[in-house]
């Protein structure tokens, strides 16, 4: 779920992996939008937006972008890995979506496509901070840093997390 105000929110999801669906609610009712016709209808897993564009990512690479009040876009992800999650800064306008399989997947679909796999267990979240700087987590208790737009780093956070994953990453805006 995630929500431009409160008339003004998105849920996504699919059904036992599949029929990947995105709802909108415009303060009085719930309207199913479409996605356009793939050759996997795969679950979409997570749903960010700023002021102009919605973006949501799902199954076998699916990313799609709705500008405005327009309909979803497919866009080009250069891969066939699922994306877990998407997030973006308005300040630059940059929108990054983790995910992966057997390793790491970090695609930057907005300003333009760019692709980082790295030999590292999949990846689940991803946020910016105050500056833009970029966090990312997964498995097996992955963390991971880059400064602007500079190359990703792993982080040492001291203790190995063996068999889990560290779903999600929040950077204190301060």
């Amino acid at each position: 779920v995630w929500a431009r105000s409160a008339f003004d929110l998105y849920a996504v999801g699919g059904v036992a992996g599949r029929r990947g669906f995105v709802w909108h609610w415009n303060g009085a009712t719930w309207r199913a939008l479409g996605l356009p016709s793939t050759s996997d209808d795969g679950a979409i897993f997570k749903v960010w937006g700023d002021a102009e564009r919605d973006y949501v990512v799902g199954a076998a690479g699916r990313a799609f972008v709705r500008r405005g009040e327009g309909s979803f876009e497919a866009l080009e992800t250069g891969g066939m890995e699922t994306l877990l999650t998407v997030t973006g800064t308005p300040r630059t306008g940059e929108v990054l979506a983790v995910g992966g399989g057997s390793s790491a997947a970090i695609v930057r679909l907005a300003p333009d496509l760019r692709r980082a796999e790295l030999g590292l267990p999949f990846l689940q979240g991803v946020a910016f901070d105050a500056v833009d700087d970029a966090g990312a987590t997964g498995g097996r208790g992955t963390v991971l840093h880059r400064r602007g737009d500079e190359t990703w780093e792993e982080v040492d956070v001291g203790f190995v997390v063996p068999g889990q994953s560290l779903h999600a990453v929040w950077v204190d805006p301060d």
